[in-house]
């Protein structure tokens, strides 16, 4: 996928880290914007309207609002037997450990920085409804902060452009894919012998 078919720089960012992923074989595929979810439809009642002679009665939706409450998660992938291994303590650690299907990961990517806020507030209640009415838990994925827990793509970590390559601050901070996987290792080939 190009860079302008993602609706952030952000959502591109965490899908070159899914391809990076899928080449180490932490994840077997993913989905950008799958399908959507309903958390809540509609409700409507009936009203009834006193005229002169007779009593009308009408259907009227009960809040402002004109669709229903849904959500759509921007991707989700598969984890192998190496990617539950490795993250079933810290990254990805409620969704492996509470829906019914812990192989599947529905993540929302989120920026940095939003200045009023509302972006992120409203996506707490989504996922708190998302996980009551369907038992999916979204992860909502920062993807700096993120990069530096697990690895950042190579796209990533060098900055573009220069005579020198230079590695930028998150290359700095972050291992590449290579290294992380190299660094694990161990973890996963002991959890499989067992």
């Amino acid at each position: 996928m190009r860079r302008d078919e993602f609706k952030s720089d952000e959502e591109y960012e965490f899908y070159q880290w899914l391809l990076e992923a899928k080449e180490f074989g932490f994840i077997s595929g993913y989905v950008y914007e799958p399908e959507t979810f309903t958390i809540h439809e509609q409700v409507w009642f009936r009203k009834s309207i006193y005229m002169k002679t007779k009593v009308k009665q009408e259907t009227v939706k009960l809040y402002n609002t004109a669709d229903d409450l849904t959500y759509t998660p921007d991707f989700v992938f598969h984890l192998t037997d190496k990617g539950r291994i490795l993250w079933r303590d810290n990254v990805f650690a409620r969704s492996i450990q509470t829906q019914a299907n812990p192989n599947h990961v529905y993540v929302d990517v989120k920026g940095t920085f939003n200045q009023y806020g509302g972006d992120h507030r409203a996506f707490y209640l989504k996922q708190r409804a998302l996980f009551e009415v369907h038992k999916i838990f979204a992860h909502k994925i920062i993807p700096r902060s993120f990069f530096a827990k697990t690895f950042a793509p190579e796209c990533m970590r060098w900055c573009k452009g220069r005579k020198v390559p230079t590695l930028t601050k998150l290359g700095t901070k972050a291992p590449n894919s290579r290294d992380y996987y190299e660094a694990n290792l161990w973890r996963m080939q002991r959890t499989l012998e067992l």
